[in-house]
């Protein structure tokens, strides 16, 4: 008698069927909002078990790219668009006078796709600068 397949978690594929329509019916809806003009801020669950801090960040934009999202509208969603709505003390989420200088510098091109992201870049957070020459290595997350 064979085995049966591994699943996640354990479940079994009425399960993962029911999980799958749901995450499709959040991204036609992600998408048709966006038609319709709803503002889109990009966040994570930061935190959350299992969610790592920033690559969570980065995550939840290839997430909303796959759904059908624009990819300018991702960045515009995880970039000025949510620091202005957030209404943050400190002046950020736009290259401005008086702004903190939070910037990522690569020379791939992250309006191809927000995976870009992911590759070398440099990162400057307010003072600090750190640069990132190979890809982001997850084992262990």
């Amino acid at each position: 008698m064979g085995r049966a397949p591994r699943r996640p978690l354990g479940w079994d594929e009425q399960i993962v069927g029911n999980l799958q329509r749901i995450l499709d019916n959040h991204a036609r809806t992600l998408v048709k909002a966006h038609e319709k003009g709803v503002l889109i801020i990009a966040g994570s669950d930061a935190g959350s078990v299992g969610v790592a801090h920033g690559l969570g960040f980065l995550w939840e934009l290839e997430l909303m790219e796959r759904a059908g999202l624009p990819t300018h509208a991702v960045l515009n969603a995880a970039t000025g668009v949510s620091a202005a709505r957030l209404a943050y003390a400190d002046p950020i989420g736009r290259i401005a006078v008086d702004h903190k200088p939070r910037l990522i510098l690569t020379e791939h091109n992250p309006p191809a796709t927000v995976t870009n992201l992911l590759r070398p870049k440099t990162v400057i957070f307010d003072e600090a600068v750190c640069v990132h020459d190979e890809a982001f290595d997850f084992t262990g997350l």
